[in-house]
């Protein structure tokens, strides 16, 4: 399902002054959703107006980006957003449901436009969760096409193993659930080993994620 939204005052407001700012912005790859907790980390693409810097951005409270490559006034960013009150918390949990978020996902002349791939019950919750966030306008379905292609391909058995160990017990959470040292003792090896794969793996992961860019 692909729609515009067209988010409501009291949102626009909490988004800081980004979208004053922001010629375009295109969502890359959705890296983390925790519903529960109201945290979102994103690679994307920001197009700057005219006329605008990277220090005039204020992101909403709780939210912060890292800058992964400059080419004049357009960005690849590295977001994480948190819900900065328990109101917006509260929108965000009202999209449990079991859908993927995925691309085109952009915003563009004041309005946004997201795409997410689920079974029909699931779409009715996630329309009817927009409702607390704007107006939805133009609707579309379409038959989702996968390709395949497997980002982990480019790690080795053990880098994988590892990273793999560090989502499952916490490692990436926010607070962190477990430490290097812990995770260390669960995978059988020394904590070295295991910050020396996590560095490699993370960066073959970004670079595979990033490539072309």
């Amino acid at each position: 399902m692909i729609f515009d939204l067209k988010l409501n005052p009291l949102l626009l407001k909490l988004g800081g002054n980004f979208m004053k700012h922001v010629e375009h912005f295109e969502m890359l790859e959705l890296l983390r959703l925790d519903i529960e907790k109201g945290v979102k980390v994103l690679l994307g693409e920001m197009i700057l107006k005219e006329g605008s810097k990277l220090s005039d951005i204020r992101l909403p409270k709780r939210s912060e980006f890292t800058v992964l490559k400059e080419d004049g006034q357009k960005y690849i960013l590295l977001i994480t957003g948190r819900a900065p009150n328990w109101k917006i918390l509260r929108i965000f949990k009202s999209f449990q449901a079991d859908v993927i978020w995925t691309t085109p996902t952009y915003w563009k002349d004041e309005k946004m436009t997201m795409s997410v791939i689920g079974a029909e019950d699931e779409l009715k919750k996630v329309l009817r969760a927009l409702k607390l966030m704007g107006k939805v306008n133009n609707i579309r379905y379409h038959k989702p096409v996968y390709q395949e292609h497997n980002v982990m391909s480019v790690l080795t058995d053990k880098q994988k193993e590892i990273i793999i160990a560090a989502k499952r017990y916490g490692y990436y959470d926010y607070p962190r659930k477990i430490d290097a040292g812990k995770l260390a003792e669960k995978v059988g090896v020394s904590k070295a080993t295991v910050v020396e794969h996590l560095r490699k793996a993370e960066g073959r992961l970004m670079g595979n994620i990033l490539a072309g860019y």
